[in-house]
C-alpha cells in the first residue's frame, strides 16, 4: 500500500490503483473482481473497502461512469454516506454496509473496490480531472446553512476549506 501511495504521488496512477487492487482486502470471493469490461445485462456491486470515508469520498465519482457500463449498479457504503449518493447517483442502488447483502451478492456479476475503479477510470492525470462530479447536498441543509451563516446579512458566501490533521500525508 505504501508502495502504491507513493507511485500515485510520483503520477503513476495506473501501476499505483493496480498495486493498490492486488493487496486487497476483498470482503468477498464471490462474485469475482470486476475486470473493466461492460457489464451489459448485468450487475456490478462496488463495495467498500476502506477504514475511513476519505476514499469513499474521493473515488465516488467514479461510482457514475462505473455504472454505466453495467444494467445494476449496487454501491455498499458507510451509513452516513448513503443520502449523499443516493442524491448524487439516482440511478444506482445505494445500501449501507451495516445492512444484510447476502441478496445482494448472490445477484452481482462482479464486484469493485474503490482501487479497482481508479484503476479503470483514472489511470492518468488528465483522467482524473475529467472525471469530477460534485455531490449533491441535501438542499434544505444548504439552505438551513447558508442563511444561518449569513445571519439576515447581505454577504458572499464562499465555501469550506477541508484539510488534514494525518501526520503521514505530506500537505
Amino acid at each position: 500500500r505504501k508502495a502504491a501511495r507513493e507511485l500515485m504521488r510520483r503520477e503513476a496512477y495506473g501501476k499505483g490503483w493496480a498495486l493498490l487492487v492486488a493487496a486487497g482486502p476483498r470482503k468477498s470471493s464471490v462474485p469475482p473482481e470486476w475486470d473493466g469490461a461492460d457489464l451489459l445485462g448485468k450487475t456490478l456491486l462496488i463495495e467498500n473497502r476502506a477504514a475511513d470515508l476519505g476514499p469513499q469520498f474521493r473515488m465516488a465519482r467514479l461510482i457514475g461512469p462505473a455504472a454505466a457500463r453495467a444494467r445494476h449498479c449496487i454501491v455498499v457504503t458507510e451509513k452516513r454516506m448513503v443520502p449523499l449518493l443516493q442524491r448524487t447517483f439516482p440511478t444506482v442502488r445505494v445500501r449501507s454496509e451495516s445492512e444484510d447483502l447476502t441478496q445482494d451478492l448472490l445477484n452481482a456479476d462482479a464486484v469493485a473496490g474503490h482501487a479497482t475503479l481508479g484503476q479503470y477510470f483514472t489511470p492518468d492525470r488528465a483522467a482524473i480531472e475529467a472525471s469530477f462530479i460534485p455531490l449533491q447536498p441535501d438542499p434544505a441543509l444548504v439552505s438551513q446553512f447558508r442563511e444561518a451563516y449569513k445571519s439576515g446579512k447581505d454577504q458572499p458566501l464562499i465555501g469550506i476549506a477541508w484539510a488534514t490533521f494525518n501526520q503521514t500525508r505530506m500537505q
